[in-house]
């Protein structure tokens, strides 16, 4: 994987001195001070260092030919604040692209999305697990005025001498209503078994956008303490197969004040009902000064007499200042938790905040 993300790194950097037109840049950061304040006497509490990050992200094209490949690398210790590693670093993006023919985009890398475009959160700022149909290896996108599909094959087998090869699809249709379009779509993932419909009217980069859809058998996102920090992380919770439903909705009004929403409700047979929901709100108070706040909420809804689900709330204010090419970021970040409990046991709510900062060059 590391290797081909070179080779995405290569390629991008090739076509980045012919390209008339690609997005690079480079974001140095840091959660800076870390404090946690922890009601349970098994928590861990302390301050310190949240440690550093460095992210290069490099997105070009080249006639029929691109490269898209996202790499952060982490200098974190979350668990004690002390002993820092580079264990959690990640690679989001990795792969190229090129198309045979004009209708046609093939996809190769351990990292890409084909994904349908009513399954974007705005808060969340990705799609959910639920609409990408395409992440890794190899895929292909069909690409019409108003129908586009793919295929993706995250997975070849070969088991008892019979080879065996699963393969998720999408397909999605465009219709012009009034000023926007609407975009209705489907996936299918052999992979997990799961399916799904998703639709949405307006556009991201538009005044208006409101999207969601629905899904059998897929991941919900659930927020949890990273690290047991306090400090929460998105991650897909997989749900047994038995009949799950996910239900998921996200809109966003952009103006000179931006509100944007996302909601996520997961059921699911004999399993706790799991919930996510995020608020945006951006403000441009001038041309170079942005003030932002993100808020997310996730908890568990028990049909229990005898227990209280988690729950995790995270708010984070922050100036976004840009001159030129640069962007200075600088908030703090609340986060409060509370793991499962017994109905009459006290509450264990962790506690903390951290004031992160970061400066991003742009190309």
């Amino acid at each position: 994987m590391k290797r081909f993300a070179i080779v995405c790194f290569m390629v991008a950097l090739g076509a980045s001195f012919a390209a008339a037109q690609n997005e690079v840049y480079n974001e140095l950061g840091s959660n800076g001070l870390v404090v946690r304040l922890c009601k349970a006497a098994d928590a861990k509490m302390g301050t310190g260092v949240g440690g550093f990050y460095n992210t290069v992200f490099a997105k070009l094209e080249y006639q029929n030919v691109g490269s898209e490949i996202k790499y952060t690398l982490r200098f974190e210790d979350f668990d004690n604040l002390k002993k820092y590693t580079l264990e959690n670093s990640t690679l989001d993006r990795a792969y190229v692209w090129f198309k045979p023919i004009e209708w046609m985009q093939v996809l190769a890398g351990p990292k890409y999305i084909q994904a349908l475009p009513g399954s974007f959160l705005v808060v969340y700022d990705d799609y959910t697990q639920n609409g990408i149909y395409g992440s890794q290896y190899f895929g292909v996108n069909i690409l019409f005025d108003m129908v586009q599909g793919g295929f993706s094959v995250p997975e070849m087998v070969r088991e008892d001498g019979d080879f065996d090869i699963k393969v998720d699809f999408g397909i999605n249709g465009t219709i012009p209503i009034g000023r926007w379009d609407l975009n209705i779509g489907a996936m299918y993932k052999k992979s997990d078994e799961s399916y799904g419909f998703f639709a949405s009217y307006g556009s991201l980069d538009d005044v208006f956008y409101v999207g969601g859809g629905f899904t059998s058998n897929g991941k919900n996102i659930f927020l949890t303490p990273r690290f047991e920090a306090g400090f929460q992380d998105v991650v897909g919770n997989r749900f047994g197969k038995g009949g799950d439903s996910i239900i998921t909705f996200s809109g966003l009004y952009n103006g000179p004040v931006s509100v944007g929403a996302d909601l996520e409700v997961a059921f699911a047979e004999e399993v706790d009902t799991l919930l996510y929901s995020g608020l945006l709100v951006s403000w441009n108070a001038l041309d170079n000064l942005i003030l932002k706040f993100t808020g997310s909420y996730g908890c568990q809804i028990l049909e229990s007499e005898t227990s209280r689900g988690a729950w995790s709330l995270d708010l984070y204010p922050r100036v976004i200042f840009s001159m030129g090419k640069h962007a200075l970021t600088g908030g703090m970040e609340f986060n409060f938790y509370s793991t499962r409990r017994g109905v009459k046991d006290d509450p264990k709510i962790t506690f903390g905040y951290a004031i992160p900062v970061s400066w991003r060059y742009t190309f």
